[in-house]
């Protein structure tokens, strides 16, 4: 199995089966405190900053780009992160997780906040973080699938997400 963050997209369906989701990835923009987003065009003449070769990249530029945001792309998210920081960078893009453990709770975070809305459209993020399984391994699928269900049923899920994050990290 595969237990590595995994978005549930079409493409992916076809060469593995998937769990149900664990966690949902909810994509979201960091900027100075004191700067708002009310949507794309809030980004025209700024520098969104996003790790190449991911879902993130995929969103930006199909949606900010067009609006009149500069996409930079970073071979990491700390190169991202360090360009904000210097203030060479607007925006950058990437998982609520991300931003907050990586960032937001740091010494560099300070003055930062997660702002505007979380992004979720399924054609680019998918429909969640699942475990993948061989096609056709019912067995394993099931056995997975019943050990999600039981932690979400009886509130380990919910202990496990307070004691880590500040936010809801299966999305619902």
């Amino acid at each position: 199995m595969i237990l590595s963050s995994l978005s549930v997209t079409d493409e992916r369906k076809r060469s593995v089966d998937f769990t149900n989701r664990y966690y949902r990835i909810l994509a979201r923009l960091v900027m100075k405190r004191d700067v708002s987003y009310s949507g794309p065009e809030s980004l025209k003449g700024k520098r969104v900053g996003v790790q190449r070769a991911t879902n993130f990249e995929h969103y930006v530029t199909a949606n900010f780009e067009p609006a009149g945001a500069t996409i930079i792309r970073y071979a990491s998210q700390s190169a991202a992160f360090l360009d904000l920081v210097s203030g060479r960078l607007d925006a950058p893009m990437a998982s609520s997780v991300t931003l907050d453990e990586g960032f937001l709770k740091t010494e560099q975070g300070k003055g930062f906040a997660l702002v505007g809305l979380t992004f979720t459209q399924e054609q680019y993020f998918g429909t969640g973080v699942a475990i993948a399984v061989r096609n056709g391994d019912d067995r394993h699928l099931d056995m997975l699938n019943n050990a999600i269900a039981a932690l979400r049923a009886d509130g380990r899920y919910d202990a496990i997400q307070k004691k880590y994050f500040d936010f809801n990290i299966y999305g619902d």
